[in-house]
């Protein structure tokens, strides 16, 4: 009778804490995120376009990291798994692909900037 309790009680922690794990990635917008980054919550900009298009204007304190580099996957797999981070690139597809990599590589907090930095720059928050 233990070993029954015993076992589903484990069946049912893991069942919550799987409830509470994100399995997608999450699609926010440049207005969401210029919100976010205004509390005390701190979050890491990647920014995965171009070096090219990251100096021609980027998010304040965003990381680059380019996408279509060879060691792209290499650098994402050192990142911090338990950090939370905002994904962006011109519109969406780059950012798509990494965002979902990263859930696929058990990063605990991923959103993707849907609009990317067009839409950033479209409703006129500032770039560095």
């Amino acid at each position: 009778m233990k070993i029954k309790i015993r076992t589903l009680s484990l069946i049912a922690i893991l069942f919550i804490i799987s409830a509470f794990t994100p399995t997608e990635l999450t699609i926010i917008y440049s207005k969401d995120v210029n919100k976010m980054m205004s509390g005390k919550t701190k979050y890491v900009i990647l920014d995965v376009r171009t070096p090219g298009e990251f100096n021609s204007g980027h998010i304040k304190g965003a990381i680059n990291i380019d996408v279509n580099q060879m060691d792209v996957y290499t650098k994402i797999d050192k990142l911090d798994k338990n950090a939370k981070y905002i994904v962006y690139c011109r519109t969406q597809n780059r950012s798509q692909v990494v965002g979902n990599y990263m859930i696929s590589k058990g990063f605990k907090e991923v959103y993707k900037m849907q609009d990317g930095i067009v839409g950033w720059l479209a409703s006129g928050f500032p770039t560095e």
